[in-house]
């Protein structure tokens, strides 16, 4: 069980309220036995805001719909009106469990965005919509070699609270066996079998430690987030490692050798 010492400070991000929502839901059921702080980030994409005009683009507003990518001066005024939702839902949240809370809104690329907002913070909560109706697990993806305690705790405390359980899912490498065990995770060989598997889970939550592994990079979370469908959890974000740049994967072909005129 959570005590006041393992209270921490949670930010709550997200690219459109329909997704904070989902993760603002999850706060309040959470919050007396985990935040001791709380905060709100909201990105605008802007890779939304370069298709505005374009016929077969389509966001999803505030209330859930699909709609075409309005105008520029519509698409602002959408994302104010995201802005006061996800305050609102924040400032009830916080007002619950009397904490403080702050709210952000900045423009730029969503995951590089919310990770750089989350320093400073211990818990990043990064909101996904989910369209599930049965209540799911926490889902804790580890490390088989290196596993986190602090996610392991926390994944156990919050379950808790939600009234389900924890199902554990470690990578262990291409030589892993993937059936699961009795009492313990279950292995799977890859980040692809990772992200299959979890495509196929229905969970409430799911939780990763940037840090301990087995994803470290912002592309990878990027790619959990999508797989996970629901709210994710994340431990120590401001440390994800950036996208490597393309001069660093392929390197320059080498020089043709000079020769004497």
């Amino acid at each position: 069980m959570m005590s006041s010492g393992s209270k921490k400070r949670v930010l709550i991000a997200a690219g459109s309220y329909v997704d904070a929502a989902a993760a603002i839901r999850l706060a309040e059921r959470i919050a007396s036995g985990l935040i001791a702080e709380l905060g709100g980030v909201l990105v605008d994409d802007e890779a939304i805001a370069e298709t505005t005009g374009l016929p077969v683009q389509r966001i999803v507003t505030s209330g859930g719909m699909l709609v075409q990518v309005p105008s520029r001066t519509r698409l602002a005024g959408l994302m104010q009106s995201d802005a006061r939702a996800f305050r609102s839902g924040l400032s009830g949240v916080a007002s619950a469990c009397t904490v403080e809370w702050v709210f952000e809104h900045r423009r730029g690329e969503l995951i590089s965005g919310i990770c750089e907002a989350a320093r400073g913070w211990d818990l990043l909560l990064v909101g996904h919509r989910t369209g599930r109706r049965r209540a799911g697990r926490v889902v804790l993806v580890d490390n088989a070699s290196s596993p986190s305690s602090e996610a392991t705790d926390l994944a156990r405390g919050i379950a808790e609270r939600l009234g389900t359980d924890v199902a554990m899912i470690a990578v262990n490498g291409p030589t892993a066996a993937t059936d699961e065990a009795a009492t313990g995770p279950e292995i799977v060989g890859s980040e692809r079998a990772l992200l299959a598997r979890l495509n196929r889970i229905n969970a409430a939550l799911v939780i990763v430690d940037l840090a301990e592994g087995p994803l470290r990079g912002r592309e990878q979370l990027r790619h959990l987030i999508e797989a996970s469908r629901c709210p994710v959890l994340v431990l120590n974000a401001s440390r994800a490692e950036p996208a490597i740049a393309y001069s660093t994967l392929i390197p320059e072909p080498p020089k043709a050798p000079e020769t004497d005129m």
